[in-house]
């Protein structure tokens, strides 16, 4: 059954606000439209007029799923301010920074962890904070366990909150915007190179096997942030980053064929040899960063970018009927499925074509290496 659910609304509304600013005069109109359309939708029917906060998914009648009790979710919560404040800074639109900042007043009201820093991420519909009713592992509707903390939401507060902060520079929000960037750099980064996926409360890690494609996104979000606090020059933070990225390269980036294999134990290579879409892309945008910071004296960012569009080039971009598909198997072919879905969505193959594009331009009076891609 087709729903609407509030991560792919939220993406779907930050890009179009995010492409209209390359596009000329009427095209650019256009997306703004798109952009103006889905924050209308986030906040009319996505936001929860009784109890605030964002719902995670409604059906297509605008109702809450059967057995859906209105659970809400950091995560989701981080996209609906991620997207609204992309909105406020392209369009210039009071609401959408409205918006933001209620969403982002919300979240800290009822999740934010006073005693150990972050978010609780899994809370009811009046903001309560989820627990488990025994021992064994509920999973959450972004699959980790139900009443842990995680990278990947984690993360994506870091996102959002950089974003917001652009826009409005809040006391609090730096202060909180300060503490994520802490927690990831500090707390869930671990040497060789590489991020624990799942936490307790106080940030003991739970194993897991490391997600490279999280490992590159947070070095590229992790720059971004320290960029929004004014610390883009800080070498411990580009020093957390590289090393990230360098741990991929060690472990999960296929020579042979180029592009990233998905997952792996932290100190041997991948096991999971299967390409995913976003991992790709989030590649693209991590050794872009580290080829305009460390490429005058190192081109292995450089030749990995290189590959990994290739590779994108020649299997995850669907040359038929447009798009990426969403897996490659180990046999270099797509695995069928459908090319989008609630998860699947312009936002990081679109984000990370965005943000190459605009870096190899800022490069372009610069010498940059050969680049030969049939």
């Amino acid at each position: 059954m087709q729903s609407k659910s509030l991560v792919f609304q939220a993406r779907m509304t930050w890009f179009a606000a995010q492409v209209s600013e390359r596009m000329t005069e009427a095209w650019a109109a256009r997306f703004q439209g798109y952009a103006r359309l889905g924050l209308t939708f986030l906040r009319d029917v996505l936001w929860d007029s009784e109890r605030g906060g964002f719902f995670w998914n409604l059906t297509t009648q605008r109702e809450l799923p059967p057995g859906d009790a209105g659970a809400k979710h950091a995560y989701g919560m981080a996209f609906g301010i991620y997207a609204c404040a992309n909105v406020a800074r392209v369009l210039g639109d009071a609401g959408a920074l409205d918006l933001a900042q209620r969403s982002f007043r919300w979240l800290d009201d009822h999740a934010h962890d006073s005693r150990h820093g972050g978010y609780h991420e899994d809370f009811d519909r009046d903001g309560a904070p989820a627990s488990r009713d025994s021992v064994k592992m509920a999973l959450s509707v972004v699959g980790a366990p139900l009443g842990f903390k995680s990278a990947n939401t984690h993360i994506h507060l870091l996102e959002a909150f950089t974003e917001l902060y652009r826009v409005w520079p809040d006391d609090l929000l730096r202060d909180r915007l300060i503490e994520l960037f802490v927690i990831v750099r500090d707390k869930m980064f671990v040497l060789p190179g590489c991020l624990n996926q799942f936490y307790t409360a106080d940030y003991r890690p739970v194993p897991a096997l490391d997600s490279y494609g999280h490992d590159v996104e947070a070095a590229y979000l992790f720059i971004e942030a320290a960029r929004a606090l004014g610390s883009q020059d800080d070498a411990r933070s580009w020093e957390t980053a590289r090393l990230l990225v360098d741990n991929a390269l060690d472990h999960a980036f296929d020579p042979i064929g180029g592009g990233f294999f998905d997952e792996g134990p932290a100190f041997r290579h991948a096991t999971g040899f299967t390409k995913t879409w976003w991992s790709q892309a989030e590649a693209l945008n991590a050794l872009m960063f580290m080829h305009e910071r460390f490429g005058a004296d190192d081109l292995r960012y450089w030749t990995a970018l290189t590959q990994t569009w290739k590779f994108i080039r020649r299997r995850q971009i669907d040359s038929r009927h447009g798009g990426w598909h969403h897996t490659i198997g180990a046999d270099n072919k797509p695995i069928a499925g459908p090319k989008g879905h609630n998860w699947k969505d312009p936002y990081h193959s679109g984000r990370a074509l965005l943000n190459v594009s605009k870096l190899l331009r800022r490069l372009g009076n610069e010498k940059l290496p050969p680049l030969s891609i049939p």
